[in-house]
């Protein structure tokens, strides 16, 4: 903006200079339009290398998916699907837009939004909330905002703030099966939704002898109870959390992660299809979430990834539930009928894998991977909701496999994903962790081909 007023400046001189009718033929109207074509080709000039500049600091990117899915379902609790089912070709699509914009050096603007649609029209009616909404197909093809934060760097200080809709889905080790870099801070099988919050993060490198780490403080916002939504005193639920960060001591290319949340007052359930409320309780307990991961890529330089996630979860649940006209009352992993409304729980995960690029350059290097996961009865798994699939491993209370194949059709932009995934259930809870938790012999087996583009 300096530099096109010191131009205008120069250049209004240069007019008044030449306007002084030195000679009567310096004045003469040919001269005059000659100036002005040169005065406005000066200023395009000067327009674009502008709006260069502002460009050059946008980055405008995308993904696109189409997938099929096959299910087979036995055993089921699931509300909606026979016991005993199996699926046809279920076709998809996903899109999704990022931006990014270095505002200046120290702050920068990152946005995603995302479209998931079943191809032509569907009858998948599975509800959508602000933390899962990615994963749950949209019947019209409409658009969400997944992301929406800021970066600030302050100057000549190890610390930066992010706030907004924060990078919470698809983190560590979703870069291994999806074959991209990290897209987020949290580990995935101990939180894979969509957050709101504030992160302030200080940089510990030049005060440890430890790469690439730092300490991140959040504050997360999960549910705002606006005016008394729907007549019900809920309290807000909301959190802080503290999470380490750092690679691995001598290790390249590898990653730790020990962190720890608190969610001070889950929502209340406020109500059941086809069912009356008598009365809903302000709050349902609180949760404490520890993790811990590690992973390696690219070990010993032979194309081979590890990684290990342990989440541990415990709630101490509200000794008042939801109340319903039946006399049934349902809380956090309780109700009154089997006469454990209130008792603390604890739950744990386990998820591992591996992924190997096989030495075939002829066929562009395609890798092998496979992972595996087991949720205890009590698991939380509310907090795998995201991820953008029609379902999700993360969330079984039991035992998952997966077993999959990439092969990539050019290098870096388009790759094919084959796959199949095997969910053995030991535990259900149609409401997810309201209720009791049940014995089941539920399985779900998922094959699935998917068609990833980067650009």
């Amino acid at each position: 903006m300096v530099r096109r007023f010191i131009t205008y400046l120069l250049l209004g001189f240069t007019i008044v200079f030449l306007m002084i009718p030195l000679t009567p033929e310096a004045s003469s109207h040919t001269d005059l339009r000659l100036m002005e074509e040169d005065i406005a080709e000066l200023s395009n000039r000067l327009d674009k290398v502008e709006t260069k500049s502002i460009l050059d600091r946008v980055i405008i990117g995308g993904e696109f998916r189409t997938r099929m899915d096959y299910f087979r379902y036995k055993d089921t609790m699931t509300i909606g699907i026979k016991d005993d089912a199996n699926t046809e070709d279920i076709w998809s699509n996903r899109l999704r837009l990022n931006l990014k914009v270095d505002i200046t050096d120290d702050l920068v603007f990152h946005g995603r939004i995302a479209c998931f649609k079943l191809w032509g029209e569907s009858n998948f009616d599975e509800i959508a909330n602000n933390s899962n909404y990615p994963s749950i197909p949209d019947s019209e093809g409409n658009l969400h905002v997944e992301r929406a934060y800021i970066d600030y760097r302050i100057p000549d200080l190890h610390l930066s703030f992010t706030c907004g809709r924060l990078p919470s889905s698809e983190g560590p080790p979703s870069g291994m099966r999806e074959n991209r870099l990290r897209k987020a801070t949290w580990p995935k099988a101990a939180g894979d939704i969509e957050m709101d919050g504030l992160i302030a993060s200080i940089y510990l490198d030049e005060w440890t002898d430890l790469e690439n780490s730092l300490i991140r403080i959040l504050y997360i916002k999960v549910y705002q109870n606006w005016l008394e939504y729907r007549g019900v005193d809920a309290k807000d639920s909301w959190g802080p959390a503290i999470v380490f960060e750092t690679q691995v001591p001598n290790i390249d290319n590898s990653l730790m992660i020990l962190g720890h949340s608190r969610i001070i007052t889950l929502r209340p359930l406020e109500g059941l299809p086809g069912m009356t409320v008598a009365s809903i309780p302000d709050k349902q307990g609180g949760i404490n979430l520890t993790l811990f991961h590690i992973e390696f890529n690219n070990i010993n330089e032979d194309g081979l990834d590890w990684f290990f996630t342990y989440g541990y979860a415990h709630f101490d649940p509200s000794s008042q539930g939801t109340l319903f006209t039946t006399g049934l009352e349902l809380g956090i992993f309780g109700d009154n009928l089997s006469g454990n409304l209130g008792e603390s729980k604890s739950g744990k995960i386990a998820h591992t894998g591996f992924r190997y690029e096989l030495p075939i350059e002829n066929w562009k290097n395609p890798k092998i991977g496979f992972e595996y996961n087991h949720g205890s009865k009590y698991w939380a798994r509310f907090l795998n909701t995201g991820g953008g699939e029609l379902i999700n491993k993360l969330m079984v209370n039991g035992d998952a496999y997966e077993l999959y194949y990439i092969q990539p059709i050019d290098k870096e932009k388009m790759f094919l994903r084959f796959g199949g995934i095997y969910m053995d259930f030991d535990y259900e809870n149609p409401f997810i962790f309201y209720g009791s938790m049940t014995e089941t012999d539920m399985t779900v087996t998922n094959a699935y081909l998917l068609l990833d583009v980067l650009f």
